[in-house]
């Protein structure tokens, strides 16, 4: 329950309210007038016990299904239209399941039923997924005044393996052996640098530098700006394709017709469950099999953080044993025992 205090000031006594609202404590001044200040003051508890925030002495009131519509104007202008698409069909999830509540009214709890909910009918990287959202909507829905702290910031995300489907050598050549022509360069190239499918079929040739055995990306995933350093076998394989001339694009191909050509190659192949970005999957897994070091294949891979690469580790558990045996030795060659004097027996 609020109260009311006072204030000494230079202008004589100013009454204040106190009390708590969307979680918080709020104090203000009211003025010189005690009937004024109980009346505010019972305006104020009366919003933030209806659950429609503080009014003007604290958070904006907003409902979740405007603050959605909101939300997505504002990633218009900061995302590609690819994750624009990505986000549409869990913000109708979101509407669904919190469209007429208040921002205010929207505790950590609503939104752990709704993974609990969630977990028991999908799998559980689409709830972490639909998490991630959820946690960028909740901290700008903090930054713009909204809310005073996220509801989603202590939401846990499900555990789930990550998809790590990767093809061994032998798998790599009989994809390739069955791939159509339009799409095994593609698929190649794929193996090669661990180049999403976007970055692939968006791929111009003025992106590419033969001359630097790189390609350009200036805007990935990420968006950001990146480098995809080329392997010999990758250099010919682009040197073979720009010899062509025509489309500006390095490969004239949709992403509905990969998708049938590869399906099509993986059936052919014997091949199942298998979906192109594992080819993504099998870049990383073969460097780490052949010797190469984590750091080096998160920036080859270009994952934004080493935990990503680090699913992959297991693949060469030895390479643990190997890293400690590098101290082999090492107090062996203590040069200060050394260089003590032998001592006989007396």
């Amino acid at each position: 329950m609020g109260s009311i205090y006072t204030v000494q000031g230079k202008k004589g006594v100013s009454f204040g309210i106190d009390y708590y609202a969307d979680g918080r404590r709020i104090r203000r001044i009211i003025g010189p007038d005690r009937k004024t200040a109980e009346r505010e003051l019972k305006k104020a508890e009366g919003l933030a016990a209806s659950g429609q925030g503080s009014g003007p002495y604290g958070l904006r009131k907003i409902r979740f299904q405007d603050f959605a519509a909101e939300w997505l104007e504002y990633q218009a202008g900061h995302v590609k239209q690819s994750s624009l698409k990505r986000y549409k069909a869990p913000l109708k999830l979101f509407v669904y399941a919190f469209g007429d509540r208040y921002l205010t009214g929207i505790t950590q709890a609503i939104l752990e039923r709704y993974v609990s909910a969630r977990s028991r009918a999908v799998k559980p990287w689409t709830v972490v997924a639909e998490i991630t959202i959820l946690k960028q909507m909740f901290n700008l829905a903090v930054r713009w005044g909204y809310l005073w702290r996220s509801p989603a910031q202590a939401v846990k995300k499900p555990k789930g393996q990550y998809r790590t489907r990767r093809l061994d050598e032998s798998e790599m050549h009989l994809l390739l052996a069955f791939c159509s022509p339009k799409i095994r360069p593609i698929v190649s190239l794929a193996f090669h640098t661990g180049m999403r499918r976007g970055e692939l079929l968006g791929l111009t040739r003025d992106r590419v530098r033969l001359d630097q055995r790189t390609i350009f990306l200036p805007d990935t995933k990420g968006n950001e700006s990146q480098t995809v350093h080329l392997n010999d076998s990758a250099v010919e394989e682009l040197r073979a394709i720009l010899r062509e001339r025509g489309n500006p694009k390095v490969f004239n191909v949709s992403p509905k017709m990969l998708e049938y050509y590869f399906r099509k190659a993986c059936r052919k192949a014997g091949l199942s469950d298998l979906r192109f970005h594992d080819t993504r999957h099998t870049f990383c897994s073969r460097l780490v099999e052949l010797g190469a070091n984590l750091r080096a294949v998160q920036a080859l891979a270009r994952h934004k953080q080493i935990s990503m690469t680090m699913r992959y580790a297991h693949l060469r558990d030895d390479y643990l044993g190997e890293t400690v045996r590098l101290l082999n030795g090492f107090t062996d060659r203590n040069p200060v025992r050394s260089s003590e004097p032998s001592r006989e027996k007396a």
